[in-house]
């Protein structure tokens, strides 16, 4: 039986390969211990929380569970989650390190506009987007309340959108209201949206105004004329229809 031959590894292969050796060993050294140093070393414990002018309250309610962490400790996906979830007012939110000691939060802030009246009697505090932001289980005075809004089967969380046809019109409402100088000196409420050809809400405790779906902003500047050149006493005025090309006043 022959002999099987014997291999000869050159030299220069097995120096290689033992400085190779040598050299990963250094580099996970190094590596380990760089990473040791960075989650450990004082300097990169967290100090501060800051959050953008729109947020600042975000900087008080995440202080006191930030502080004193290792700033490569923190998940940022995990604590963008978290205050998605705790911030539903809260939008274009993104979070960052800022080295060696701080952790900043960009974001802005969803300001209420009115409150939607849902089927089980509560209320929905939403921003100009249609977004709920807050539960109320009574209503808020200070916010207009919008009723008849169809939401029907539509999710409601922290967070959703209302999309509706009906909302959407009452918002419009809301903000044409809010932007006319005239008319926003007086409290708007009761934002009846059931029928969009015939869209009704109170200006002050009595006074009904009608309008449609169509062109709001004009049948607004329509109402501020009347009141302007009639000098109208709202006290003596059931309604006014603005469906027309001409007013319709309804007296008591």
């Amino acid at each position: 039986m022959a002999r099987k031959s014997k291999i000869d590894i050159p030299a220069v292969v097995i120096r290689n390969g033992i400085l190779c050796f040598i050299i990963l060993l250094f580099v996970m050294w190094v590596w380990k211990s760089a990473s040791n140093f960075l989650h450990t070393a004082p300097i990169f414990r967290i100090e501060k929380v800051t959050a953008d002018a729109d947020v600042k309250f975000l900087e008080a309610r995440l202080s006191g569970k930030l502080r004193g962490k290792n700033i490569f400790s923190v998940d940022l996906k995990r604590l963008h989650r978290e205050i998605r979830a705790i911030f539903p007012q809260v939008y274009d939110l993104s979070v960052e390190r800022r080295f060696p000691d701080s952790i900043h939060i960009n974001a802005k802030r969803r300001d209420p506009l009115a409150q939607v009246l849902a089927d089980d009697a509560s209320y929905l505090v939403i921003d100009d987007e249609g977004v709920i932001i807050a539960f109320a289980q009574k209503p808020v005075e200070k916010y207009p309340s919008i009723i008849h809004a169809h939401i029907g089967k539509q999710k409601i969380a922290l967070g959703t959108r209302l999309a509706t046809q009906e909302i959407k019109s009452a918002i419009t409402v809301i903000k044409a209201y809010e932007n006319n100088n005239t008319l926003s000196k007086y409290p708007l409420s009761d934002i009846d949206v059931d029928n969009l050809t015939k869209i009704g809400f109170k200006i002050g405790p009595f006074l009904e105004i009608i309008l449609d779906n169509e062109d709001i902003s004009s049948k607004l500047d329509m109402l501020v004329s009347l009141i302007q050149q009639k000098r109208l006493d709202f006290r003596e005025i059931k309604y006014i229809d603005l469906r027309f090309k001409e007013p319709v006043v309804g007296k008591k």
